[in-house]
C-alpha cells in the first residue's frame, strides 16, 4: 500500500513539475508573444489544467527590444501611466517606451492577458523572465524552445549556384527574346516548345520583319 501511494505521489509530482520555456521575441508581434506566454504561465498547455490551481511554467523571453513595432495597429499608439506624484499622469509613444524600457511593453501586454481579480496573478508574473538581449542566466534550465512564427527570408547571396539555376523560369512572349533557347523548359515539353517558337517566329517575321526572338546558345 505504501509503495502504491509512493508511485502515485511521484506521478503527481511529475505532472506538476515546472519547466522553463524559451521564446525569442525578435521580429514578433507583442500580442502574439504575450498570448503564448500567458498560456504557459497559466498552465493551459497541460492536459490536467485546473483553474483553481497554479500549475503554470516558467517563461523566458529574450530580445524584447527587437519586437516588430510596424505590425502594431497604429504607428502612433501611446502608453499611459502614472508616476505616483501629483499631476503625474503621462502618455508616452510605444516606440519611446520600448527604447527606454525594452521589457516594460511586453510585461504590460502579458498582464492584460492574465486575469486581473486573481490571487495567482502575482505568482505567475514571478515566473516570467524578460531580457532585452539574447543573454540570460537560464541556459541550463531551458527545457523547450518554442519555434518562432516569423518567416525569415533568405537573401540571394545565401543560395548556391545550383539552387539559382534550379529556380523556375516563366516564359513571357514579350520578354522571351532575352532568354536563350530552351531555357527552363522541361525535356518532355521540348517538342511543344520548339513548335511554339516556330509559330511565333513566323508571326513575328510577318508583322515585325527583322525582329530577333531569342538568343541561340
Amino acid at each position: 500500500m505504501c509503495a502504491q501511494h509512493t508511485k502515485r505521489f511521484s506521478q503527481m509530482l511529475g505532472m506538476s513539475a515546472r519547466v522553463f520555456y524559451l521564446i525569442d521575441a525578435k521580429g514578433e508581434k507583442v500580442q502574439s508573444v504575450a498570448y503564448r506566454a500567458s498560456q504557459l504561465l497559466k498552465g493551459k498547455t497541460k492536459p490536467h489544467f485546473n483553474d483553481e490551481l497554479d500549475m503554470g511554467d516558467h517563461v523566458v523571453i529574450i530580445n524584447t527590444s527587437l519586437i516588430d513595432m510596424r505590425k502594431r495597429m497604429g504607428l502612433d499608439r501611446r502608453v499611459s501611466f502614472h508616476t505616483g506624484y501629483k499631476r503625474g499622469f503621462k502618455t508616452v509613444p510605444e516606440r519611446v517606451m520600448n527604447f527606454k524600457h525594452p521589457t516594460l511593453l511586453v510585461k504590460r501586454e502579458i498582464l492584460k492577458h492574465l486575469p486581473r481579480k486573481n490571487i495567482m496573478r502575482a505568482n505567475r508574473m514571478e515566473r516570467l523572465h524578460l531580457y532585452p538581449k539574447e543573454d540570460h542566466p537560464h541556459w541550463e534550465q531551458i527545457s523547450y524552445v518554442l519555434p518562432t512564427s516569423v518567416h525569415k527570408f533568405k537573401k540571394l547571396e545565401d543560395y548556391s549556384a545550383e539552387d539559382i539555376r534550379g529556380f523556375p523560369v516563366l516564359v513571357n512572349p514579350r520578354y522571351s527574346m532575352l532568354l536563350p533557347k530552351h531555357h527552363g523548359v522541361a525535356p518532355e515539353l521540348m517538342e511543344t516548345y520548339d513548335k511554339w517558337l516556330a509559330e511565333r517566329q513566323m508571326l513575328i517575321e510577318k508583322y515585325f520583319p527583322g525582329k530577333v526572338t531569342h538568343c541561340e546558345q
